[in-house]
C-alpha cells in the first residue's frame, strides 16, 4: 500500500515515498517476484512463485507524474483508488492542510489529536473545523500536495494502471448511516466510471475503516474486490471484500527486502 511518490518536508503520516526509492523497490520486487494486476492475486490461474499487487490510495497528482512513468519503465501493473470528488478540485486533502497548519515533529501531540479526531467526523464538520483554524492561523503549506486532474486521472487510466473506487469525500464510512454509506461508495464509483470510461471492479476502505454494513454495500454495489488495511498476505482463503495489504514507507531497497522476509 503507498499513497505519493513524492518528497515532502511535513509527512506525518508517512504517506511519501521519493521517486527514486520508488524506482528501487520496483527493482527489487520485479528481481524476487512478479508484479500483477491486483485482481491477478485471487485468480485461479494465479501465477507460480512469488507475485506483488502495488496499490495506491487517495488519488494524488504525483501517481500521474511521478509514479506512472516509474511503473511503465518497469513495465509495472498497480491500482489507484481514487476519492472521486477530489478530482480537478486542486485543493489539497485536509489532512494534508492540517499538517501544514499543525504539524511539527513527531510529538506535535495538537496535530495528533486533531487529525484523530477530524478522521472520525463526517466530511463538511472536518472542513469547517478546518476552515476556522485557516482563518486563525492562514493556510499552511502542503508542499504541493494535490488530488489528480480530470486530465491526470486520464492519463493513468490509459496505461496497465486501473483505477479503483474510494469514495466520494473520504469519509470513514462507518460513522455515517446506510443512505449516506450508499451515496458514497455507488456515486464515488459512478463519477469515476464516467471520468475513465470504463467499470470499476476495485474499491478500498478510507482509513480502513468499515463494518459489516459497509462491506455489504461495497459488494452490492457492484465491486468485487476491496482492500482494507489490515497486515497480511493474500490468499485463496482472503476475503475478496477484505484484502490485506502492508504500508509501505519510504525506506531504502534492503529495509523493504527485510521486512518482505517477515511478512510471508
Amino acid at each position: 500500500m503507498y499513497h505519493r511518490v513524492a518528497e515532502s518536508s511535513a509527512d506525518p503520516l508517512e504517506l511519501c515515498v521519493a521517486p527514486s526509492r520508488f524506482a528501487e523497490h520496483l527493482a527489487l520486487l520485479q528481481s524476487i517476484g512478479q508484479i500483477v494486476p491486483l485482481r491477478e492475486l485471487l485468480s485461479e490461474r494465479r501465477r507460480s512463485g512469488l507475485s506483488f499487487a502495488l496499490t495506491f490510495d487517495d488519488g494524488y497528482a504525483d501517481n500521474a507524474l511521478e509514479a506512472a512513468p516509474l511503473l511503465a519503465l518497469h513495465d509495472a501493473h498497480a491500482t489507484v483508488f481514487v476519492v472521486a470528488g477530489a478530482v480537478g478540485s486542486g485543493r489539497a486533502f485536509w489532512w494534508d492542510r492540517l499538517a501544514g497548519l499543525l504539524y511539527r515533529d513527531r510529538e506535535s501531540s495538537e496535530y495528533w489529536s486533531a487529525w484523530e479526531r477530524l478522521r472520525r467526523l463526517p466530511v463538511p464538520e472536518a472542513e469547517q473545523e478546518l476552515a476556522s483554524l485557516e482563518r486563525e492561523r492562514g493556510p499552511g503549506a502542503t508542499d504541493g500536495a494535490r488530488p489528480v486532474s480530470e486530465a491526470e486521472l486520464a492519463s493513468l487510466a490509459s496505461g496497465p494502471i486501473e483505477i479503483g473506487g474510494h469514495t466520494i469525500t473520504h469519509p470513514s464510512l462507518p460513522v455515517l448511516g446506510p443512505d449516506e454509506q450508499e451515496r458514497e461508495i455507488a456515486g464515488g464509483r459512478a463519477r469515476l466510471e464516467e471520468l475513465v470510461g470504463r467499470r470499476l471492479e476495485t474499491f478500498s476502505y478510507p482509513y480502513g475503516d468499515y463494518d459489516d454494513a459497509t462491506m455489504r454495500l461495497v459488494e452490492q454495489t457492484g465491486f468485487r474486490f476491496a482492500c482494507s488495511v489490515e497486515e497480511g498476505s493474500v490468499s485463496h482463503d482472503s476475503s475478496p471484500f477484505l484484502l490485506p495489504r502492508h504500508a509501505v514507507r519510504d525506506w531504502p531497497a534492503d529495509e523493504l527486502e527485510r521486512r518482505l522476509a517477515t511478512w510471508g
